[in-house]
């Protein structure tokens, strides 16, 4: 990436779908960038450089999103649409809309964000999440989503996940099992009404484990984040796995070196039967090297 002067924290938020990447600056002096980088075989070029229009310097990019020739940004209480147009002329992002939710959110609209296709996942932290469906170029708002059992400081959207009509929500300050111990929940689509299928929570959750500090969904497979849960506290991730309706764990991953504050399961991604679980306080190369 061709940095500009005054960039700082390149990489704070990263997404990838096949050939094309998203990285994001933080505390950028003239506002946040996030930069298209494209891939010709092993080579990876700069396609455009994305800044939200309307918005001005200290803007700070929440979230990130990529799916196919859309993007989302999130930063500032708003979400920003762009999308990839390819001609003759050569390729262009443009912005398509930037929306908000229809209630005005808690103040923490855009705090995660996921994509899939015409369907977007927009988390709040304040204890939702929003879904909004495009419809050729126009977004509209489909749905909020609530726990049914949320309660304040649950932070009940700060993690999402979606493919295709099932979202996962993650809500680690969820006190269910003592104290900031975690939760995630299920919602599924059918037709254009979502409704809670199941809330997951840890067979061994214990006090402020942050389950569901992160969250990745593919398919029938679900993958969460617990950071202060597994060896010695050092963080765990658990699988669990659906079968018809009904969500089972499958499995709690662990580090074979895993030691207090490690902060392993703190970032989770999940892509068919391969897991990847970021560590980000790990000593092993010095202090919280990660």
């Amino acid at each position: 990436v061709k940095r500009r002067p005054g960039d700082r924290q390149l990489g704070t938020w990263v997404a990838v779908d096949g050939e094309t990447a998203l990285v994001s600056t933080l505390f950028a002096d003239d506002g946040d960038t996030v930069y298209v980088l494209r891939r010709n075989g092993v080579i990876w070029t700069q396609e455009a450089a994305l800044t939200v229009s309307g918005e001005t310097g200290n803007t700070l990019v929440n979230s990130i999103a990529l799916d196919g020739n859309t993007a989302l940004i999130a930063g500032g209480g708003t979400v920003s649409v762009f999308v990839r147009t390819t001609t003759g002329a050569g390729t262009t992002w443009t912005q398509q809309v930037q929306f908000t939710p229809a209630d005005g959110g808690s103040g923490g609209f855009g705090f995660a964000v996921a994509l899939h296709g015409d369907t977007a996942l927009i988390g709040d932290i304040g204890g939702a999440a929003y879904v909004f469906v495009r419809t050729g170029a126009t977004w509209s708002q489909q749905a909020k989503l609530t726990a049914s059992d949320g309660a304040a400081d649950d932070f009940f959207g700060g993690r999402v996940g979606l493919d295709g009509d099932t979202a996962l929500i993650g809500a680690w300050g969820d006190d269910d099992q003592g104290n900031s111990s975690g939760s995630a929940y299920v919602f599924v689509r059918t037709g254009t009404t979502w409704s809670q299928q199941a809330k997951l929570t840890a067979s061994d959750g214990a006090v402020n484990n942050l389950f569901g500090a992160s969250v990745a969904l593919e398919g029938d497979t679900v993958l969460i984040g617990s950071q202060n849960s597994g060896n010695q506290g050092g963080g765990a991730a658990y699988v669990f796995a659906r079968t018809n309706t009904t969500w089972t764990q499958q499995a709690k991953l662990t580090a074979n070196d895993g030691t207090l504050g490690n902060a392993f399961g703190q970032s989770v991604a999940l892509d068919a039967d391969t897991a990847l679980i970021g560590a980000a306080r790990d000593d092993e190369q010095g202090n919280q090297a990660g």
